[in-house]
């Protein structure tokens, strides 16, 4: 793929004592082994090294259920110095901030600080009107559930490498970025239709803001960073830049094209900016199914679905998926029932989480952004859905 030489040959399997499931897996090119120690690789070592062939440069699989736990890793974390892929190394989130983000409201609404029906031009009445759309008649919940019919700007050039080079380091402004969605023609009346809608994230962070008086970062990390004790998870601001030890992201913009670092760049914005692990993501996501965070009544608000829509999620889930508040409900393909998942794509990764209805496995998984075509994004998530059911399944 392009002119970055292959990685090494590398794949470590450590165990331990954390009840969670998780995958974290990075960007770029590399082989896979099998496991070590003469064994033949298990169901998770051949789909991680699976994605490894595939085109990613390094994958960790954190795996846990019950008492006992495993991190296995495939491929290296950096292509040119072959550096090995860390245990739980710093991740961008993505859109697992979202559901933060959904947490943190449904909390508010078991307060009575807001409504989840609440129409968002009340709280926000500077911004209430767009081309087609009216936030007057878009609630609080239709944001969370993409279900307002609010379309993001959409640059043609978005997705290129000269626009990630020429945009890289730029403060995201929240009123600019909802005023450049509310340009746009609505796709559906409110509560018509689905449609991931980042600008919509964005909003809620601005009616957060509005009702509570504080920084909807703050608001997230009062609420469920701290009480948790996520001490690896938090919002970077305007910084660009992971901690120690992270791995090197990698993007594969066009047909042929060279694999290239988009490690470092400002992410600052309610739809996806949170900067984690794989062992936080696990613990968030338990405590959360597991009603340490959201009393009955809330948690059954989240997890009330409504049915995708668009070929592509259909390609990527053949089983089904609906979207709750800030939570994916998946079909498996390999075994019976399916799971509660979140997860993002970003420059240079791809976070995915999952829980099943049994609240015994969790995954967390980031990997590179091959995106030089849909077909071959595509197959990506196919691969990491693999890696997804063979923790979850097994």
């Amino acid at each position: 793929m392009g002119n970055i030489r292959r990685a090494g040959r590398s794949r470590r399997s450590v165990t331990g004592a954390v009840a969670a499931v998780g995958v974290l897996a990075v960007a770029g090119c590399g082989q896979a082994v099998g496991s070590q120690g003469g064994e033949p690789p298990d169901r998770v070592e051949r789909a991680a090294d699976a994605l490894v062939e595939f085109g990613v440069s390094g994958v960790q699989v954190r795996v846990s259920q019950e008492a006992s736990s495993r991190v296995v890793t495939s491929g290296v974390a950096d292509l040119a110095s072959g550096e090995p892929v860390a245990g739980n190394g710093y991740l961008r989130a993505g859109s697992v901030t979202k559901t933060f983000v959904a947490t943190a409201v449904l909390q508010l609404a078991a307060e009575g600080v807001l409504s989840l029906d609440d129409p968002v031009g009340e709280w926000l009445p500077g911004t209430a009107r767009g081309e087609g759309v009216d936030l007057g008649e878009v609630t609080v919940r239709h944001l969370l559930q993409h279900t307002s019919g609010l379309q993001d700007h959409d640059d043609p050039e978005l997705g290129s490498e000269a626009y990630f080079h020429e945009h890289r380091w730029d403060v995201g402004d929240p009123g600019e970025t909802v005023a450049a969605a509310l340009g746009n023609p609505a796709l559906f009346a409110p509560g018509e239709g689905w449609a991931y809608s980042n600008a919509g994230y964005v909003l809620v962070g601005m009616v957060i803001e509005e009702a509570t008086g504080q920084h909807w970062a703050k608001q997230v990390h009062d609420r469920i960073i701290r009480p948790l004790g996520l001490t690896d998870t938090f919002w970077p601001g305007n910084s660009p830049f992971l901690p120690s030890p992270h791995a090197t992201g990698y993007q594969v913009f066009e047909p042929g094209g060279e694999m290239v670092d988009v490690t470092d760049f400002v992410l600052n914005d309610t739809s996806g900016s949170l900067i984690s692990t794989a062992a936080d993501l696990d613990v968030f996501l338990r405590a959360l199914l597991g009603g340490a965070l959201l009393g009955p009544e809330e948690l059954a608000d989240m997890q009330e679905t409504v049915p995708l829509e668009g070929d592509a999620y259909e390609q990527v889930w053949p089983n089904g998926a609906e979207y709750g508040l800030g939570l994916f409900r998946i079909g498996f393909e390999s075994c019976e029932g399916g799971y509660w998942h979140s997860g993002g794509d970003i420059e240079g990764a791809m976070t995915r989480t999952g829980i099943t209805d049994d609240g015994t496995g969790v995954v967390a998984f980031a990997s590179t952004q091959v995106r030089d075509s849909m077909e071959s994004l595509i197959a990506q998530n196919h691969r990491m859905n693999d890696v997804v059911e063979a923790a979850l399944c097994d």
